[in-house]
């Protein structure tokens, strides 16, 4: 029996984490079958946000280096990024070099046209297509909050596994050109980049003062499939740091990252400023080809890490990807329809927690086993709980009592189960599952007060009720 207790007296702190998505590009523009797709991004993202490669869809046909100036046809694009604001999903929009391959994703650049040796564009060139992008996004009258300047640029710029001050002087260049001439078009947007945890860059940024509005890093924890057992791999959901960066022989990467928390303390040590802090792409596995990552075992992975994210002042996490065919997406887009254990873990957690919702104390007898997060939303009590294990696991909470909703994720049904429950009782999770319990507070209407029968009737046995899928 694992013991759970709840503090709702004592919070530890307040919810910084929205959940978003990396929007890909294989289905555009997303007919038609907006029928099926658009509900389901509605329901798990409205109100979050949507990070899009600008440039795959190669809105510019023609460029002209003399001029600086370029052709355009911005239609896909465009289709695109209204389906996320019908949606009620904001976009941010990266604009990437991505790994050298500028005939495929940028459009009508060429190697040729770029200085040689940095393997980045000419900092006042690249400037000047940035600038067209932002300006037809304030034509278009949107206006995103956020705004990325390049993909993983450290396998552009450096040796990855030894990062080294010149290459991230020569993105840092780039860069800036390009937050300048984004500002000069709208002043309030947010400019970062994805690179802020590499060990030497974080410090580079702070030192030289580069400007930026936000902070990100992509975090992965498994390179290849059959490279971790599943134990291993849950240890790292929680660990900080992903293992896609690893060194030589899978060694692990902290030598060559820090944590994102450890990043923002020496950025704030240096600067004396913390900054929003943003992980714009993650998965359980790189390997996108992977099965285990269609099944229950990546719904509680990501569960697991969201609950480490909050705990260590993380302000997005953004699901790589929402739509395709590969094994990594939420929802594969083209029949027949599949949704994976992912996509209910972000509708359930996007359904019950809000930016800035009070974080309650809770302690696990065996946190390797069933791991736990509580918080307060909506006059309720809320409480997360994590089978980590194939093994069955039986749960006793103290701190919880009365009338309460149970909300499980398990391999019985594919979908969100709903329960009647009060508390307390034992709450079974078999093999892996993800279990959120909706519970009254001592303050809220009725508080813990049971009525007669009823309740007792409750006490001996959680009723099922309905499933949604």
């Amino acid at each position: 029996m694992v013991e759970v207790i709840v503090d709702q007296k004592k919070t530890i702190g307040r919810n910084p984490l929205k959940l978003g998505a990396h929007i890909y590009w294989t289905n555009l523009p997303w007919s038609p079958h907006d029928e099926y797709l658009k509900p389901k991004l509605r329901a798990a993202f409205s109100g979050s946000y949507a990070r899009v490669y600008v440039l795959l869809y190669k809105p510019c046909k023609s460029w002209y280096p003399s001029t600086r100036t370029g052709t355009w046809d911005w239609g896909l694009h465009d289709a695109m990024i209204q389906a996320l604001y019908d949606c009620g999903v904001e976009p941010i929009p990266c604009i990437a070099w991505e790994h050298g391959a500028a005939e495929e994703y940028v459009g009508p650049f060429v190697d040729a046209n770029y200085p040689t040796g940095t393997g980045l564009p000419d900092p006042e060139e690249w400037a000047e297509y940035v600038r067209d992008v932002a300006e037809h996004y304030r034509d278009m009258g949107w206006n995103p909050t956020y705004w990325e300047i390049f993909n993983e640029v450290y396998f552009d710029v450096t040796d990855y596994t030894n990062p080294h001050e010149q290459g991230w002087a020569n993105f840092v260049n780039v860069y800036e050109h390009s937050r300048d001439a984004i500002k000069d078009v709208r002043p309030s947007a947010k400019v970062g980049t994805s690179a802020f945890v590499w060990k030497n860059f974080t410090e580079y940024l702070a030192v030289k003062g580069v400007g930026l509005d936000w902070v990100g890093f992509h975090k992965y924890d498994v390179d290849y499939a059959g490279q971790w057992t599943e134990p291993e791999i849950l240890a790292q959901a929680s660990g900080g740091i992903g293992y896609m960066v690893d060194g030589p022989a899978g060694t692990p990467s902290s030598h060559v990252v820090y944590t994102p928390d450890e990043a923002m303390d020496i950025y704030e040590g240096i600067t004396g400023k913390r900054l929003p802090l943003l992980c714009t792409e993650t998965n359980m596995n790189l390997a996108h080809l992977d099965p285990l990552l269609r099944t229950l075992f990546n719904g509680v992975w990501y569960a697991e890490q969201s609950r480490d994210f909050i705990k260590r002042g993380v302000g997005l996490s953004m699901w790589f990807t929402w739509d395709n065919s590969d094994y990594y997406t939420m929802v594969k887009e083209t029949p027949p329809y599949e949704v994976h254990p992912p996509y209910y873990v972000n509708l359930l957690l996007a359904e019950n927690l809000s930016v800035g919702g009070a974080l309650l104390e809770t302690l696990s007898s065996d946190e390797v086993r069933v791991s736990t997060l509580a918080w307060l939303h909506g006059g309720r009590a809320k409480l997360l709980l994590l089978n980590k294990t194939a093994e069955t696991s039986s749960v006793a909470v103290d701190g919880l009592k009365g009338d309460c909703t149970l909300y499980r994720i398990d391999g019985s049904a594919n979908g969100i189960q709903t329960e009647d429950l009060t508390l307390p009782s034992t709450i079974t999770m078999e093999g892996y599952t993800v279990v959120l319990i909706d519970a009254p507070t001592p303050t809220s209407p009725l508080g813990w007060l049971l009525p007669v029968g009823i309740g007792t009737l409750l006490l001996l046995k959680g009723r099922k009720s309905k499933r949604r899928g």
